[in-house]
């Protein structure tokens, strides 16, 4: 989009890394049982980017929310399903 920041590689990382380190941060200290989480710390990331830098950060959330739910569930087979729900874009709605 025009007038918006370009959006290297670097700070796609950096977006991912601390998705997935605010997402563990989230279900451990704001949850008892590790599953859910009132205050989930990456949807204000998330939000944030997108408003800021535009939907390009879209794929640093999913590759970050698939960081975070490989590492909590344990297995890929569970986070590959869970990923695209954290990443859909703004407006979008299943059919």
């Amino acid at each position: 989009m025009a007038g918006q920041p370009a959006v290297g590689p670097a700070k796609l990382a950096l977006i991912a890394a601390l998705y997935a380190a605010g997402g563990s941060l989230s279900l451990s200290y704001f949850t008892s049982a590790g599953a859910s989480s009132l205050f989930f710390i990456p949807s204000g990331l998330a939000l944030a980017c997108v408003l800021l830098l535009g939907e390009t950060c879209l794929w640093a959330v999913f590759a970050g929310a698939l960081a975070l739910n490989t590492w909590q569930y344990g297995s890929i087979l569970l986070a590959v399903p869970i990923a695209p729900a954290a990443a859909r874009p703004p407006g979008w709605a299943p059919a």
